[in-house]
């Protein structure tokens, strides 16, 4: 039989992890279908809920009503800040590797960027795809 407590710390991983798939950068290219998203970030759900119900997370998410709309919006929040955070750190490697690029004569854009779709130089994406 499944507990309440079960349901509500599934809803909040959840939560988590697909606010966190929605801005992952290899995961969250538009060459990657929204539905295989969800089915991924779902999956790591399902695989993680059951290590973590006897844990806080369980122990925050139990509540009446209305009270479980906040715990659900933080842990929006959390992935959100675990998404862009990465978004921001493959964005340093990718100017790295233009900076790179110019200065060592291979800066003309050649390949298009997986993760923005722009143009960029080889090293450059050579070094995103590494990242990612």
């Amino acid at each position: 039989m499944i507990e309440p407590e079960g349901i509500t710390t599934m809803i909040a991983i959840f939560c988590r992890v697909g606010c966190c798939m929605m801005l992952l950068p290899g995961i969250a290219s538009t060459r990657m279908p929204a539905p295989f998203r969800l089915m991924i970030a779902l999956g790591i759900s399902l695989a993680l809920g059951p290590t973590l119900i006897g844990t806080t997370v369980s122990r925050r998410t139990i509540s009446a009503d209305l009270l479980f709309v906040p715990v659900l919006a933080s842990e929006c929040v959390v992935g959100i800040a675990i998404g862009i955070g990465v978004r921001i750190i493959l964005s340093a490697v990718q100017f790295a590797g233009s900076l790179i690029g110019q200065v060592s004569g291979y800066g003309h854009p050649f390949s298009i960027d997986d993760v923005h779709g722009e143009p960029v130089s080889e090293l450059s994406a050579l070094l995103s795809t590494a990242v990612v």
